[in-house]
């Protein structure tokens, strides 16, 4: 028996015909056809159920360390959908003929099932371009196949094109080797019943044709799951924007509108109703087009398109036209429609026409269509805690004291977690420590939420189960202890009281590793907080919580004696993390003394940071030492260059109940008072740093006692608000001086 391989680019109306009048010559007994072999059993859904396209499978593979996801796009113009119905229509065996959508082939990184081999044929393309004197890959196949044609003809120069494209010896990387070894043995399963159609990407076609006579004539046998894991492959929505190779789609045709248009209609009606759609698109957005303007297309677009030997006007002829006549300067980067990829940012209107040209289409899948747990998961709960999205937004106000509306809650957050449209937090409190105890919601209804949602059923089969799986993933990610931090707080809104265990148990064990000081200070500031406040979720003083804040306040310290280098904002970050923790935390009573003795001793430590000298005088001003005297020497003593830092380390801890600033800042203005202009500079960013951690309200009151000191010859509100930067009272300071010195070089400054 024989198998007819028809080689075809994913959704081009012109493959698509091929393949229909392929089909209707053959009539094969059997159709075969890239796509996933595990929908063999299931390939009514696609063909019983009345869907509006264009639609998607959606397959997902999760288990231990694996969890991914890819896509099988079908549209009007797809050649493998017109094959599937045409196969159902006539009562003919059809197959998918691919591996199953949980092969590990599919899922390297940003990877699309049916992606085209670009970077495989990209030199062969670049030298069929410009013999031809195209743009690129989109205007060559343009060119050559999306024009007016018998089938018979089409299909000879695609044969030609895939022939060129994957010429014998090309070797396929080792994922698509294993699919094509897979595709050709269910080619000879095929011929052992019957004449075959099989309808594939034309890269494969050439290796097919070699491969298939020598395969044996059994059904292939599909590759393991990976231990453990599960998979799932369903009918999604899909929609033209999301097809659209401009999107990142990598196998997408560009602009599927206008395929569309071309498909059900003819060439003429897309050019027009283009032409149109891109002159109101850039009107409606406020650029002037002119009916001379209007004139102008047309007559660019018959001149480029008999130029260019078209019969009629191609897709890259009207965007030509459309920006030869409406844009008038010349282009920073050529037009994004010679390209493929992602839309790259590039002038505005040229952006609007693309849009235009894209399509507007939101496909539908039918009701009765299987839905993964997941679906049904997250009907139950938003109509159990009435928050099913109708068709006007609404406001959902919640009270966290209230069990219901905690209830609520941990429903919405399990939601935002997983990425679903139509829910977002406008207000509530930052994390179960906080004091506000409220939150609001804006809930509406959302397009996007249904296909959200199936994409989400790869971290389990319940709203609870796929937030944990979300979490665990991050956690995953994480590089420390500060990431551990940042998920429990998220597992404590959701809910997963389990997970908090695990949470606080891994970071009382990760810490004793831990070398950063901002991750060990957040950490130990939120244990510390949930400690004294986290009334949200009845977690205060849950029952592991000392063990944990003993664990990282006895790192903090660890790291704070050890510490060298230079200042860093961290330090003051743990710093403030240690004083609230003596002040408020469950820890051993030997603590504070311990404490105590190591804030003496990093206090004069010249190995240390002076940031974390100021640091160690205020944590031992904050344990009730009088360090005033201290303080003050400090101020007079430091290096000029490192007297900010001093400062900051200080303020960070102190800020709030420093009695002494008047005195300080006595002791600072008289110091600053005896240094040249260069030393000053040098020092002024580091002080700039050290006084921003005072508030607006207490910058004012600091300004108004330097004022004093000054004697009146200044106002506070000249100290606090300039019409000039920084910066350019800097440059003027230095120009000042630089002229200073220049007068007196000459002799000229008065007086001498």
């Amino acid at each position: 028996m024989s198998v007819h391989v028809v080689g075809v680019r994913h959704h081009s109306p012109a493959c698509a015909r091929v393949v229909a009048h392929v089909l209707d010559r053959e009539q094969p007994d059997v159709v075969l056809i890239e796509g996933p072999s595990d929908m063999n059993e299931r390939l009514d859904e696609l063909t019983e159920l009345a869907h509006e396209l264009p639609l998607a499978l959606f397959h997902f593979l999760s288990g231990e360390g694996v969890r991914a996801a890819s896509y099988t796009p079908f549209c009007a113009t797809s050649p493998e959908w017109v094959a599937l119905t045409w196969a159902a229509r006539h009562g003919k065996v059809v197959r998918f003929m691919d591996l199953p959508a949980w092969a590990m082939s599919f899922y390297s990184p940003g990877k699309n099932r049916t992606a085209d081999r670009v970077d495989r044929y990209g030199k062969a393309m670049a030298a069929l371009a410009q013999r031809l004197g195209m743009d690129g890959l989109d205007g060559v196949w343009d060119h050559l196949f999306e024009q007016p044609d018998r089938p018979e003809a089409l299909l000879a120069r695609l044969e030609l094109y895939f022939a060129e494209i994957r010429q014998e010896g090309d070797e396929a990387d080792p994922g698509d080797a294993e699919r094509e070894a897979f595709m050709a043995q269910a080619m000879a399963w095929g011929a052992a019943r019957g004449k075959v159609v099989a309808v594939c990407g034309g890269y494969h076609k050439p290796f097919l044709e070699r491969a298939w006579p020598e395969m044996p004539s059994t059904w292939p046998e599909a590759p393991a799951l990976p231990p453990g894991a599960r998979t799932g492959s369903y009918v999604v929505p899909w929609s033209h924007e999301r097809l659209d190779s401009f999107s990142g789609y990598a196998s997408g045709m560009p602009s599927p509108g206008w395929y569309q248009v071309l498909f059900d209609e003819d060439h003429a009606v897309a050019a027009a109703r283009h032409v149109e759609a891109g002159i109101a698109a850039l009107r409606e957005a406020g650029h002037a087009v002119s009916v001379a303007d209007r004139i102008a297309v047309e007559v660019q677009l018959a001149t480029l398109a008999s130029m260019r030997r078209h019969r009629v006007p191609t897709r890259s002829d009207v965007l030509d036209a459309l920006c030869s006549a409406v844009i008038k300067e010349a282009l920073d980067a050529p037009p994004p429609w010679t390209t493929r990829g992602v839309m790259p940012s590039t002038d505005a209107r040229l952006l609007l026409l693309l849009k235009a040209f894209q399509g507007r289409a939101r496909g539908r899948v039918h009701p009765d269509t299987p839905r993964p747990p997941l679906s049904e998961a997250v009907r139950i709960d938003l109509e159990r805690h009435g928050l099913t999205p109708e068709v006007s937004p609404r406001e959902v106000r919640l009270d966290l004291d209230k069990a219901e509306d905690r209830a609520r809650s941990r429903v919405l957050h399990r939601l935002r977690l997983l990425g679903i449209p139509g829910f977002t937090r406008t207000s509530g409190p930052r994390d179960p420590a906080s004091p506000e105890h409220r939150e609001s919601w804006d809930v509406r209804d959302h397009e996007g939420r249904e296909v959200s949602v199936l994409e989400a059923s790869v971290y389990g089969g319940t709203l609870e189960d796929a937030a944990r799986g979300v979490l665990t993933e991050r956690l995953a990610r994480g590089q420390g202890i500060g990431d551990v931090g940042v998920v429990l707080v998220d597992a404590w809104f959701v809910g997963l009281d389990a997970l908090v265990d695990e949470l606080l148990d891994r970071i009382k064990h990760a810490v004793s590793q831990e070398l950063g000081l901002g991750d060990v200070g957040r950490v130990l500031g939120l244990l510390t907080d949930l400690w004294r406040h986290a009334t949200l979720f009845a977690q205060a003083h849950h029952p592991a919580l000392p063990q944990v804040v003993q664990s990282v306040f006895d790192r903090g310290l660890w790291l704070f004696e050890r510490q060298g280098g230079g200042s860093d904002p961290a330090h003051g970050l743990l710093a403030r993390a240690i004083r609230d923790a003596l002040r408020f935390a469950p820890l051993d009573p030997t603590s504070p003394t311990i404490a105590a003795a190591l804030f003496a001793r990093r206090s004069g430590d010249p190995t240390a940071p002076w940031d974390l000298r100021g640091a160690a005088v205020g944590l031992r001003y904050a344990q009730g030492e009088d360090v005033g005297g201290e303080a003050l020497r400090a101020v007079r003593g430091t290096p000029t260059a490192s007297l900010g830092d001093w400062l900051g380390g200080l303020f960070a801890v102190t800020r709030e109940t420093l009695t002494e600033l008047d005195a300080l800042l006595a002791a600072l203005t008289e110091r600053i008072g005896q240094v040249g202009l260069d030393p000053f500079l040098e020092a002024l960013p580091s002080l700039r740093l050290a006084f921003t951690h005072f508030p607006p309200r207490e910058r004012a009151a600091i300004a108004r006692a330097i004022a004093r000191q000054l004697g009146g010859e200044v106002s506070a509100q000249d100290l606090l608000i300039t019409t000039h930067s920084a910066g350019a009272v800097t440059r003027g300071l230095q120009l000042g001086t630089r002229t200073e010195q220049v007068l007196a070089t000459y002799g000229l400054l008065s007086g001498e």
